[in-house]
């Protein structure tokens, strides 16, 4: 299905390709008891090409039978985009082909959702705080949902106790503390495959390198990132338009890794696990590293952010190409900036970042110890 859904993107897939894979999934769902169920993930981003292969593997699966095939089609019904895309869409196609079809929205799930849905299968002595800490601790992404709750089953902080429904038993003391990429160990290598299944469709260098300006941006801006700061260090790092960008971001945003830009708020991770996982992922791209080297040169950090927020983010920025000394300049220049505003907040962010950058330098020179004895003086006062 993938590789279907790859040449498809590519304008690359024929009828014989179709016709063969429809064969190979009803071949072997006779070989089934159960049902041979396909998922596919994020169709509110499909092509219009991909769109129409798999309506004509739908109707090629049609005329050879079905068979115990079913699929589940995950998509967003708020996406915006052109075309008949998203749930719209797969719902038109369930209509006509029946029972084969199940379609459902990945939208972010509010608190109540989840209650709702994990109520009849869950019994918790405050279930209610159950329900809120794994709403905190997944922003009611139901990809993120089921990755953590497979993980607790696995650890038997949840331990099932019936079948027909399946209801489970849960502690909501055994939640407490916990982060999300902690508990679920297999979610990076989740959320890094989708990224790199994303980049098979869009420019990697320009998906790469505004994944890192906005992971590193949020160190020094965490309300939001504005979506023309990342188009102007894109455009001044890589050459690429504004049209190359804004289209990177509206896929980041499909696949629930970035939150929509609005009127009240900036550019920013849907989550912690996800921000991380970009964050990674960037760091090894040559994309992100050209950005990097080449906004040194670039005014628009100055004139968009201001001297201390653009000078601590070429401090980070510096770190990630290895110029500790570079960055430790940037960082006290930063600190200095706002020495007189007794402002400790911003004085703690740049030190700590100095600090960081000397002890990849050279943890034993003096100025380590310097700069440590002033974080520590604007962290818990002299």
């Amino acid at each position: 299905m993938q590789n279907l859904v790859e040449a498809a993107a590519r304008g690359a897939v024929n009828e014989a390709q179709i016709q063969q894979l429809a064969r190979i999934l009803v071949r072997i769902a006779k070989t089934r008891e159960t049902p041979l169920l396909v998922v596919l993930r994020d169709m509110h981003s499909a092509s219009p090409a991909v769109q129409k292969a798999l309506l004509q593997l739908f109707l090629r699966l049609r005329d050879e039978g079905w068979g115990n095939v079913r699929f589940l089609i995950e998509a967003r019904r708020d996406h915006n985009s052109t075309g008949l895309t998203g749930l719209e869409y797969i719902s038109s196609v369930a209509e006509q082909l029946g029972q084969n079809f199940r379609a459902i929205d990945i939208r972010p799930l509010t608190l109540e959702e989840l209650h709702a849905a994990l109520r009849p299968h869950f019994r918790s002595p405050n279930f209610d705080e159950t329900t809120r800490q794994l709403h905190h601790l997944t922003a009611g992404y139901p990809l993120l949902v089921d990755q953590l709750l497979r993980d607790l089953l696995v650890r038997a902080v949840i331990i099932k106790i019936g079948t027909k429904p399946d209801r489970y038993a849960i502690d909501s003391n055994a939640l407490k503390g916990l982060r999300l990429e902690r508990v679920a160990p297999q979610l990076e290598l989740f959320l890094r495959g989708r990224i790199e299944r994303a980049s098979l469709s869009t420019n990697e260098g320009i998906m790469a390198a505004s994944l890192g300006i906005i992971a590193q941006t949020l160190r020094v801006t965490p309300e939001g990132v504005p979506k023309s700061l990342v188009v102007d260090l894109i455009a001044a790092g890589l050459g690429a338009t504004g049209e190359q960008v804004d289209e990177c971001l509206d896929l980041l945003t499909s696949l629930n890794f970035l939150r929509p830009e609005d009127a009240g708020r900036a550019v920013g991770f849907t989550h912690e696990a996800t921000r991380s996982t970009a964050a990674d992922f960037a760091r090894s791209n040559i994309g992100f590293l050209r950005v990097v080297r080449r906004i040194a040169n670039s005014n628009v950090l100055p004139q968009i952010l201001g001297r201390f927020r653009s000078d601590l983010l070429q401090a980070y920025l510096a770190l990630e190409i290895g110029q500790a000394g570079e960055a430790v300049r940037l960082a006290l220049s930063a600190e200095a900036s706002v020495a007189e505003t007794g402002n400790l907040i911003q004085r703690r962010l740049a030190l700590e970042c100095a600090v960081d950058a000397l002890s990849k330098k050279r943890p034993a020179d003096a100025a380590w110890a310097v700069t440590n004895s002033r974080y520590a003086s604007a962290s818990f006062g002299p």
